[in-house]
């Protein structure tokens, strides 16, 4: 009776253990993982035209969907194939070239490196809560929406592409202010700089079905030999 009663404790203590390494080796590749099928279904959605995505190479573009993937359902982290940071940065860039509707979203990140998995996990910064994206979409889109009918009217792209420039030079003032890096200074707050001048035409373009990009070129004051970047 001793006998079985000493074996019935170990097989506990055996179960009990391997439960707990198998739970523990769970918990574990939840968090070093992510649901590429979940990743997937969120960037088939995206309908910008993607420049940057496609200037990358294949392992790149995965963490690309990822990162994007993060950003736009709020995700606390992600884990990244690359172990280098200053690749991420650059991933990270050509995410928000991409998308303008991204505003809520800084270019400063925390990262660590899982070594044990060659891993490196992006948590992003979000500038805004998802409240106050909901909102502040919704904001966008009624200010837009008059001017986004008329303009799908036209047949003619660069009928399109006139009607919405015309709409942007005539209703906003060229004024530098906290946000003028963004679409929302264009689009909403009305004042803006070149940089928010152009991720609001980005944006309206892509909204309209015309495949836009966000470009950076660098201009010159004439007798300075300082450049001076500008969107």
């Amino acid at each position: 009776m001793k006998y079985l009663k000493k074996n019935y404790i170990i097989l506990s203590l055996v179960a009990f253990f391997s439960g707990f390494l198998v739970w523990s080796f769970i918990l574990e590749y939840s968090y070093i993982s992510v649901d590429m099928n979940e990743v997937n279904d969120v960037f088939k959605k995206d309908t910008n035209a993607n420049y940057y995505y496609h200037q990358l190479n294949e392992i790149q573009k995965e963490d690309y969907q990822k990162i994007y993937y993060a950003l736009e359902t709020f995700q606390e982290y992600v884990p990244l194939k690359t172990t280098s940071s200053d690749e991420v940065s650059l991933i990270l860039e050509n995410v928000m070239n991409d998308h303008p509707e991204l505003y809520y979203v800084g270019y400063e990140y925390s990262y660590y490196v899982e070594n044990k998995h060659d891993i490196l996990m992006f948590y992003p910064e979000f500038l805004m809560t998802k409240e106050d994206v909901q909102k502040t979409d919704e904001n966008i889109k009624k200010e837009t929406q008059g001017i986004i009918e008329k303009t799908k009217q036209e047949k003619n792209n660069l009928d399109k592409m006139e009607i919405l420039y015309r709409y942007l030079i005539e209703s906003i003032e060229y004024q530098e202010n906290e946000d003028n890096q963004i679409m929302t200074s264009a689009l909403l707050d009305k004042k803006s700089v070149c940089a928010g001048y152009a991720r609001g035409y980005q944006y309206l373009l892509n909204q309209v079905g015309i495949e836009a990009t966000y470009m950076l070129g660098e201009s010159r004051e004439k007798d300075e030999n300082e450049n001076d970047g500008h969107a």
